[in-house]
């Protein structure tokens, strides 16, 4: 008996692990055909933007003088949409950490920071934790700029309530959990947070929760999202290394 349960059990982690490597594999794939879509559409966009600019920018020293704002306000215009297409393509490229050591509380603070200029929201309680001190080795800038993107989601979701980011370090991993008490989010939209241009705002282009996921896995990190009715969510960050003061 013991050794069938035995078997069993292997059988079992073997297929988890055959289950998870399909999975990876999709994934895989869809960001692939997801690269090469946006990459073409970027393309094809870009040309007509280029022409459309240059045509504005040659109007904008021959129409009359009480018509120049209104070419000057369309030449801006087509600017902000050649930015959009330039993130959306800059998203999808293989990121390389330029890793150094910070500490993680520097890190948060300054996503934090940021995210206050954008939106101020004094009737939402901020809070951080962290047991210890925790330094991580990673790339800063891409790092704020995750933590800025969950902070962000976390802030639209809660009206009144508290967002927190809590830290601790057990054994050689790191784990953060950035958590609000806003509306959380429905389980039937839970699987697919994290998937490029996906979202339920009426702002928004779905790539903030893509980012943070993309970067946090080239820093060799994991994270996952729980929603329980009714009690927010908790976006949980597990990375490797790190250490305490």
């Amino acid at each position: 008996i013991v050794f069938f349960l035995g078997v069993f059990e292997l059988q079992k982690k073997y297929l988890i692990k055959t289950e998870e490597a399909e999975e990876a594999h999709r994934e895989k794939e869809r960001f692939r055909e997801i690269s090469a879509f946006t990459s073409s559409v970027a393309h094809e966009i870009k040309n007509p933007l280029n022409s459309l600019s240059l045509l504005l920018e040659l109007l904008q020293k021959n129409v009359p003088a009480d018509t120049k704002d209104d070419v000057a306000l369309g030449k801006a215009e087509l600017q902000k949409i050649a930015r959009i297409i330039d993130w959306f393509s800059d998203s999808l490229k293989p990121l390389r950490p330029n890793k150094e050591t910070a500490p993680l509380r520097e890190i948060v603070t300054a996503a934090h920071d940021a995210l206050l200029r954008e939106a101020p929201k004094p009737e939402v309680e901020w809070r951080y934790s962290e047991s210890r001190p925790v330094f991580l080795n990673g790339d800063k800038n891409l790092l704020v700029q995750c933590f800025l993107n969950l902070l962000r989601n976390a802030y639209e979701a809660t009206d009144r309530g508290t967002v927190s980011v809590e830290a601790e370090k057990r054994r050689k991993k790191i784990f953060v959990r950035v958590s609000d008490t806003g509306r959380g989010i429905e389980p039937d939209r839970l699987s697919r947070v994290f998937d490029p241009f996906f979202t339920s705002k009426d702002k928004g282009m779905g790539i903030g929760l893509y980012l943070a996921r993309k970067i946090i896995e080239a820093h060799g990190g994991r994270i996952g999202v729980e929603s329980p009715p009714g009690r927010g969510a908790t976006f949980t960050i597990q990375l490797p290394g790190g250490r305490h003061e």
